[in-house]
């Protein structure tokens, strides 16, 4: 998915990447022919057959002057930091408006430059080989973030990746689940791997000591107990880096045992980050190597099926404990918005939209008086019924809603704003609206549909971008009942969604 390293360096690289083609019952590589063309869509997961010029940009002409663009980061409650696999994308990246580097992965540096088994190196008297590229590599990336932090992560290679280094086969054992084996911190100490976990420290200490990178910092990975995280600082201590003001050494959090026994990691680390796909793999008791469960594989499941996990339900009131709407008492279709830090409640009344913002500490209170953000103004939109609902795509906030009554005229209206530029969304001003309706009644598929109503963005199991609405069969002049529908939602060029 997403967070595999194939995704993560395609992205580094600006090529598009889909991975997993095999879940779905349909391999690429077995139904894509050598020298066909294809239309790839990678922010959807989707492949076309042919070109699809809507989807596909051209490229700017040689002569053409480049557009002049001014791009002025928002202030940050936090550090930003970026991951970073390809030293040689370091000078690149290194301009964007980052607070440094979170986590670079050093196996990157093995698969790329590198090629050979640390052991295999050692044993074929090559070891200050493999210190020199590795050296080389951090140097890239602390050079190119200096004085921002650059953290390391220490190599995290599984048994099964190591075989496929030249020379691995001699020196890895088969597992059956090379994810939950000899990996991490386990090998750092143990016998058989410490001379080439020495490699990784001296070329830290190349890149600190010798060419004077002191932004260099470096993360212990999947580290299991406690003991583990002792001895591996001790050797680091005998290597010559010690942990001081300028030297940190952080935690790969994926494991329970570095949640729950933070407190006694903490004497050996100075930080951590959380390693979500781990973390989900332990907490969830699967192998994230075996396709077959993927389906429950999601570190975001709080059982909302169990009553037990909600609260009792509660009036959302205003300011001085008013109800929201006195006159029809009645507030519809709800939704949440975060943008800019703030988070902010959106609502259908008396013939509009309103939002206000709350505290997500105290959710059943508003913290200021609700603001008329999309009145009725064009034939299309005479009564705004239904809605709200919202989503944020490029860095604007896409807000729907439905733009009349129940009826031959129901349609789906569509107004945008900022996305953290730090505006204020309960100012009218920063909301421009759309002046035609997205989606209207008409006939689709041969039937007529009446209506496009109470609609909200969503994902399908692929992860791609669909619209769910309600509307109603039409015909003959009666009215029929109302039937879920869905749409894909592709985008133009300019920004906009295409139902």
């Amino acid at each position: 998915g997403m967070p595999c390293h194939a995704a993560i360096v395609s992205r580094e690289m600006g090529i598009p990447c889909i991975v997993g083609t095999a879940s779905r019952s349909q391999e690429a590589t077995a139904s894509i022919q050598d020298g066909q063309e294809i239309t790839v869509d990678a922010s959807n997961g989707t492949v076309y057959a042919g070109i699809v010029k809507s989807m596909v940009s051209e490229e700017p002409a040689a002569d053409a002057a480049p557009a002049a663009a001014t791009y002025v980061a928002p202030v940050t409650g936090t550090k930003i930091y970026m991951n970073l696999g390809n030293p040689d994308l370091a000078e690149k990246h290194g301009k964007l408006p980052c607070d440094g580097v979170g986590l670079m992965r050093e196996e990157f540096i093995w698969t790329t430059f590198i090629h050979e088994h640390p052991m295999h190196l050692i044993e074929t008297g090559r070891a200050d080989e493999a210190v020199e590229k590795l050296a080389e590599g951090m140097r890239k990336v602390a050079s190119a973030l200096s004085p921002r932090q650059v953290v390391l992560r220490l190599s995290d290679f599984k048994s099964s990746e190591y075989r496929g280094l030249t020379g691995g086969d001699k020196y890895e054992p088969e597992e059956p689940s090379a994810l939950l084996g000899w990996r991490g911190a386990s090998r750092y100490y143990d016998p058989k791997y410490l001379p080439a976990f020495k490699l990784e420290l001296q070329a830290i200490k190349k890149v600190r000591d010798e060419y004077g990178f002191k932004n260099l910092q470096v993360m212990i990975p999947f580290c299991r107990t406690v003991q583990e995280a002792e001895i591996v600082t001790g050797i680091m201590a005998e290597e010559g880096l010690v942990r001081s003001p300028d030297f940190k050494i952080w935690l790969m959090a994926e494991i329970p045992s570095n949640i729950i026994m933070a407190d006694q990691f903490n004497k050996f680390v100075d930080g951590y980050s959380i390693g979500s796909n781990d973390l989900t793999m332990l907490i969830l008791g699967l192998d994230r190597d075996n396709e077959i469960i993927q389906d429950v594989a999601d570190g975001r499941d709080l059982a909302p099926r169990d009553p037990a996990n909600w609260t009792v339900p509660e009036p959302i009131l205003g300011p001085g404990e008013r109800i929201l709407n006195p006159v029809q008492r009645i507030s519809l279709d709800m939704t949440v918005i975060v943008a800019s830090g703030r988070w902010y409640y959106a609502w259908q009344q008396v013939g509009s939209i309103w939002i206000a913002s709350f505290d997500p500490a105290r959710p059943e209170r508003l913290t200021c008086e609700p603001k008329q953000v999309v009145v009725p103004e064009f034939a299309w939109d005479n009564m705004i019924a239904e809605g709200p609902n919202a989503i944020v795509h490029d860095g604007t906030i896409y807000l729907i809603y439905s733009g009349s009554l129940v009826g031959i005229d129901y349609t789906t209206g569509l107004v945008t704003a900022p996305a953290g530029q730090d505006a204020d969304l309960t100012d009218p001003n920063v909301w421009t609206k759309l002046d035609y309706p997205l989606q209207k009644s008409g006939v689709y598929n041969g039937q007529w549909q009446l209506g496009t109503g109470h609609g909200m963005w969503s994902n399908d199991e692929d992860g791609n971008l669909i619209y769910v609405f309600h509307n109603a069969e039409y015909e003959n002049g009666r009215y029929g009942g109302r039937d879920a529908q869905v749409r894909r939602v592709h985008w133009s060029k300019e920004g906009m969604p295409i139902l």
